[in-house]
Protein backbone atom coordinates (compact mmCIF):
# COMPACT_ATOMS: atom_id res chain seq x y z
CA UNK A 1 0.00 0.00 0.00
CA UNK A 2 1.35 3.31 -1.44
CA UNK A 3 1.68 6.20 1.24
CA UNK A 4 -0.63 8.19 -0.14
CA UNK A 5 -3.48 5.18 -0.11
CA UNK A 6 -2.56 5.29 3.75
CA UNK A 7 -3.40 8.75 4.25
CA UNK A 8 -6.72 8.86 2.11
CA UNK A 9 -7.45 5.24 4.61
CA UNK A 10 -6.86 7.55 7.74
CA UNK A 11 -8.52 10.18 6.26
CA UNK A 12 -11.76 8.04 5.58
CA UNK A 13 -11.26 6.49 9.22
CA UNK A 14 -11.01 9.75 11.04
CA UNK A 15 -13.82 11.03 8.98
CA UNK A 16 -16.30 9.15 10.69
CA UNK A 17 -15.17 10.07 14.18
CA UNK A 18 -16.17 14.15 12.69
CA UNK A 19 -19.02 15.92 14.59
CA UNK A 20 -20.94 18.38 13.65
CA UNK A 21 -20.83 21.08 16.17
CA UNK A 22 -24.17 22.43 15.49
CA UNK A 23 -26.02 19.05 15.26
CA UNK A 24 -24.75 18.69 19.02
CA UNK A 25 -26.08 22.26 20.02
CA UNK A 26 -29.28 21.05 18.35
CA UNK A 27 -29.31 17.53 19.88
CA UNK A 28 -28.39 19.25 23.49
CA UNK A 29 -30.59 22.07 23.08
CA UNK A 30 -34.24 19.67 21.96
CA UNK A 31 -33.13 16.39 23.24
CA UNK A 32 -30.21 16.88 25.96
CA UNK A 33 -29.78 13.12 26.21
CA UNK A 34 -29.44 12.23 22.39
CA UNK A 35 -26.70 15.27 22.36
CA UNK A 36 -24.75 13.75 25.14
CA UNK A 37 -24.55 10.37 23.22
CA UNK A 38 -24.13 11.93 19.96
CA UNK A 39 -21.01 13.18 21.51
CA UNK A 40 -20.04 10.21 23.35
CA UNK A 41 -20.88 11.60 26.83
CA UNK A 42 -22.30 8.27 27.66
CA UNK A 43 -22.32 8.66 31.85
CA UNK A 44 -23.52 12.30 31.38
CA UNK A 45 -26.52 11.46 29.16
CA UNK A 46 -27.54 8.85 31.92
CA UNK A 47 -27.54 11.47 34.84
CA UNK A 48 -29.43 13.74 32.06
CA UNK A 49 -32.08 11.16 31.42
CA UNK A 50 -32.27 10.64 35.08
CA UNK A 51 -32.82 14.19 35.94
CA UNK A 52 -34.78 14.97 32.53
CA UNK A 53 -38.35 13.62 34.40
CA UNK A 54 -37.87 16.55 37.07
CA UNK A 55 -36.74 19.35 34.74
CA UNK A 56 -40.01 18.51 33.06
CA UNK A 57 -41.97 18.49 36.03
CA UNK A 58 -40.35 22.29 36.78
CA UNK A 59 -41.09 23.30 33.93
CA UNK A 60 -44.73 22.62 34.74
CA UNK A 61 -44.61 24.19 37.56
CA UNK A 62 -44.01 27.59 36.07
CA UNK A 63 -40.13 27.25 36.22
CA UNK A 64 -39.53 27.75 32.48
CA UNK A 65 -36.53 30.07 32.50
CA UNK A 66 -34.88 27.37 34.90
CA UNK A 67 -35.54 24.93 32.09
CA UNK A 68 -34.02 27.49 29.51
CA UNK A 69 -31.09 27.72 31.19
CA UNK A 70 -31.01 24.06 31.56
CA UNK A 71 -31.21 23.41 27.59
CA UNK A 72 -28.81 26.12 26.76
CA UNK A 73 -26.36 24.96 28.91
CA UNK A 74 -26.72 21.30 27.69
CA UNK A 75 -26.40 22.77 23.94
CA UNK A 76 -23.34 24.68 24.59
CA UNK A 77 -21.75 21.35 26.67
CA UNK A 78 -22.52 19.12 23.71
CA UNK A 79 -21.14 21.75 20.66
CA UNK A 80 -18.33 22.01 22.67
CA UNK A 81 -17.40 18.40 23.17
CA UNK A 82 -18.13 18.16 19.43
CA UNK A 83 -15.66 20.66 18.58
CA UNK A 84 -13.12 18.41 21.24
CA UNK A 85 -13.62 15.51 19.03
CA UNK A 86 -13.29 17.25 16.27
CA UNK A 87 -9.84 18.73 16.87
CA UNK A 88 -8.48 15.56 18.31
CA UNK A 89 -9.71 13.84 15.48
CA UNK A 90 -8.19 16.18 13.12
CA UNK A 91 -4.72 15.64 15.62
CA UNK A 92 -4.75 12.10 15.16
CA UNK A 93 -5.16 12.13 11.80
CA UNK A 94 -2.45 14.03 10.82
CA UNK A 95 -0.06 13.05 13.67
Amino acid sequence: MSEQDYLKQRLIEKESEVKTPMLAALLGFFFPVFGYLYVRKYGVALVILIFEIPAILMAALSFGATLLLYHICNSYFCYKKAQDLNTAALRSALG
